[in-house]
């Protein structure tokens, strides 16, 4: 019975309609498509850094307004709080940029350009410790309504994400967020060490494996090819810092050093459009699931 009622959970997954709207879908791609250009401008010409720059404050916002318009289902689904942290999160990294496309060239200013960036993942780190908040909250109540043998239906568990993986994606980034707090001090020039670069490569990973906890479920919702594509993005993430663990001078600018740089950019690029190329195929699954269902 048991085995029955599983298979026939995981039989409605794969058939029940995506409920994000196309729309948010659509906000998250260009936001993280257009972050990506940003960031593989910065790699190959030095000369536009401006629109660079314009573009990773366009591409952060745009991911907030993606949730925002999905915001009614979110919130019934993880819980209010997480959502607004997860909508927080994305606006206080998209304008950490501002002062660097104004060129406002100061310790104070680049000081608040690190504490956004710090902030910035650190909101979303905990965005997702209070998905795992809620889904304890949903645990206990089922459970209370089974031990109580009240009558009518259980409180249905809406949070799928294990505890491992949303404990992992989140403690990943709350150590890249604190990696980040180090650089405030520095100013315009912050002094790099390798600890920081330790905690940035181990929590880009603990995001990855995160992400492949939760495949099961993920694959029967958005389809294998935006799962992968998503791995691979955050493999991309985790690779711009493993040579500055080795040495955290890789990108300062300096002889050899200088064309680091450009590969870190790279691969932070490659990352955010490998995550705007995992929206678009979520796209085209519920699209087809759409059309399954009105066949």
């Amino acid at each position: 019975m048991t085995a029955s009622t599983t298979m026939n959970a995981a039989a409605d997954e794969k058939t029940e309609p995506l409920h994000i709207s196309a729309a948010a879908l659509v906000s998250g791609i260009l936001g993280f498509a257009l972050w990506g250009i940003g960031s593989l401008i910065r790699a190959v010409n030095l000369e536009n850094v401006e629109i660079a720059r314009a573009l990773e404050v366009v591409g952060p916002l745009l991911i907030a307004l993606a949730i925002i318009l999905y915001v009614d289902h979110l919130s019934n689904r993880i819980g209010r709080t997480a959502v607004a942290l997860l909508i927080i999160g994305p606006i206080v990294y998209g304008i950490s940029r501002i002062p660097a496309l104004l060129e406002w060239r100061t310790d104070r200013w680049a000081r608040y350009e690190w504490t956004s960036y710090a902030v910035g993942h650190l909101l979303v780190g905990l965005g997702l410790m209070m998905v795992a908040v809620h889904k304890e909250r949903q645990l206990h109540a089922a459970l209370d309504h089974y031990e109580s043998n009240a009558g009518g239906p259980a409180p249905e568990i809406t949070v799928h994400a294990s505890f491992i993986s949303l404990l992992s994606a989140a403690g990943g980034l709350i150590l890249v967020a604190i990696s980040e707090f180090d650089d405030i001090a520095g100013g315009i020039d912050p002094v790099r060490n390798r600890f920081d670069f330790v905690l940035r490569a181990v929590g880009a990973l603990l995001i990855t494996i995160g992400i492949v906890y939760h495949v099961d479920h993920l694959i029967r919702r958005i389809g294998l090819p935006a799962v992968s594509v998503a791995i691979a993005a955050s493999l991309a993430w985790f690779f711009a810092y493993v040579p500055r663990v080795y040495n955290p001078h890789f990108d300062s600018g300096h002889g050899d050093a200088a064309h680091w740089g450009d590969v870190k950019w790279v691969s932070f690029g490659v990352a955010y459009l490998l995550a705007a190329l995992a929206g678009v195929l979520v796209l085209v699954h519920k699209r087809q699931l759409e059309r399954g269902r009105s066949g």
